[in-house]
């Protein structure tokens, strides 16, 4: 296959990837990194988070972000574990981003960024998932510089806790190359997903 047959080929299968809904809800995949087992110390913190997950459950995205407000708004910061309390920032994030609040979403995304590098140290593997989550967000937003940062961080904290082949990265290499693809980087889209391809092998074997 010739060069430019296999550039278009690669355009034709990504550039998909890349289009965002014009209406509606922003993109229902930032919710892909969700964190659902968050353990609250008071009964009724316990019963809101199960009402924002009843909202996620039918797609009312609106109420849940209201809810997860009022929720961390309520919380006492001094009794409450910082990395609890981070992920349900988190999780308010990817609910806002959903509902194409994206300015507020980032900034809440860094917080909670922020709040675990305090108290795990900034290569916990939770950073990993909610830093896809950004480079998403920048992607789809057309901020690519800052999209390809949050990206490259994430994978190098999966090659630093779980290994340079680690199919944990799939996901962000796939947003890499999505990324690439949008700047016109044909060539390195073709290079992120041939280390895909390799990942892929390692893990599941040549004949899978």
């Amino acid at each position: 296959m010739t060069t430019y047959r296999a550039r278009r080929m690669l355009r034709h299968l990504l550039i998909p990837l890349l289009l965002v809904p014009a209406a509606g809800h922003a993109s229902e995949r930032y919710l892909d990194r969700y964190f659902h087992d968050i353990e609250l110390a008071a009964p009724d913190e316990m019963i809101a988070f199960r009402l924002v997950e009843k909202d996620l459950s039918g797609r009312d995205y609106l109420p849940a972000s209201e809810r997860l407000a009022k929720l961390i708004d309520g919380l006492d910061v001094d009794a409450t574990d910082p990395i609890v309390r981070a992920q349900l920032i988190a999780d308010a994030a990817m609910v806002m981003a959903v509902n194409g609040e994206f300015e507020a979403s980032l900034a809440g995304l860094d917080q909670a960024i922020s709040l675990i590098e305090q108290a795990k140290g900034p290569f916990d593997p939770m950073l990993a998932d909610i830093l896809l989550t950004r480079g998403m967000i920048d992607k789809d937003t057309g901020q690519y510089a800052q999209a390809i940062d949050s990206l490259r961080r994430a994978q190098h904290i999966r090659h630093r806790q779980d290994g340079v082949y680690t199919k944990l990265q799939l996901p962000i290499i796939d947003e890499l190359a999505n990324v690439d693809v949008a700047l016109d980087r044909l060539d390195d889209a073709d290079r992120e997903h041939h280390f895909n391809l390799m990942i892929s092998e390692q893990t599941y074997k040549q004949n899978n």
